[in-house]
């Protein structure tokens, strides 16, 4: 399988400046590739085939997919008017604004546990209406004309644009209405605790057994229903969140000291060691 690599700066003006782009693409189609930015794909018109992580799922107009750095997908579509708005953001986006997204009501959801929603439901966790559709294409008409405005001030107001664009679908994600199908599923919903729980605690203590009280369930059960919704282990599953921490940090420039302690590693060469283990390419989180 012959897979592309895009990067940012490929991409994004290489301007320091520009955080976040957004455009429509028309009629769209694309072979497998990955990135090393975050994407939000918002299908407007029409209807294809979103091929991602080696599964397919149908992508019909409403439909909301996060694609994080490195991983693989592509679209592909019989239909004439399959247009897919896409926002791209680089690494440094969520750096920049680190504390506004913190504050979203369901950012981590949308960033961190929709791909295991939407592999375990195979389709989109996130699928707007007709009405909210509607709410977000004048903005996204908006963003579109400003592509040509290559000063700090246009910048901004891009980078702003991403900031809302986020902040109102990480709502909807949250949303009690737009959670009732999972809400049916008292598991689910527990599972979706203890992911929660774990990305506002890597600092602390992690077990298998806190994290089964998080969720409700005994110890077995919690093992044995996390494993099926994330295809992982609880345990693998903190480790790597704690892996994705640890490289966020030091690419801000933190100590060593300081992310292995903030990304709850018993000491540096426990996260160096670690880090070892999982390349790059495996990562996937802001």
């Amino acid at each position: 399988m012959v897979v592309r690599h895009s990067l940012a700066l490929e991409v994004f003006d290489v301007r320091e400046s520009v955080l976040a782009r957004g455009f429509l693409a028309k009629n769209y189609s694309i072979a497998l590739h990955d990135h090393d930015f975050y994407e939000i794909n918002i299908v407007m018109s029409g209807s294809g085939t979103h091929l991602i992580e080696g599964n397919s799922f149908a992508a019909a107009r409403g439909d909301v997919f996060v694609i994080p750095p490195g991983i693989v997908h592509g679209y592909n579509s019989a239909s004439e008017d399959f247009n897919v708005y896409h926002l791209i953001c680089k690494v440094g986006f969520f750096h920049r604004f680190e504390g506004e997204l913190e504050s979203f009501r369901g950012f981590r959801l949308l960033f961190e546990v929709e791909p295991y929603l939407r592999r375990q439901n195979k389709k989109a966790a996130l699928s707007l209406t007709l009405y909210e559709l509607s709410l977000i294409s004048g903005q996204l008409e908006l963003y579109e004309a400003m592509r040509g405005d290559t000063s700090e001030c246009g910048d901004a107001v891009r980078a702003l644009h991403a900031l809302t664009l986020i902040g109102y679908l990480s709502g909807l994600m949250a949303d009690g209405a737009r959670a009732a199908a999972l809400k049916e599923d008292g598991d689910k919903r527990g599972i979706m605790r203890a992911m929660e729980y774990v990305g506002s605690n890597l600092s602390g203590k992690l077990t298998v057994d806190i994290l089964a009280s998080v969720a409700l369930m005994s110890r077995a059960t919690f093992i044995r229903k996390f494993s099926a919704v994330c295809n992982t282990s609880p345990h693998e599953y903190v480790i790597r969140e704690r892996v994705k921490e640890a490289r966020r940090l030091l690419s801000l420039g933190r100590g060593r000291a300081e992310s292995a302690q903030a990304a709850g590693f018993f000491d540096v060469s426990h996260m160096e060691r670690t880090l070892r283990k999982y390349p790059i390419r495996e990562q996937g989180r802001i």
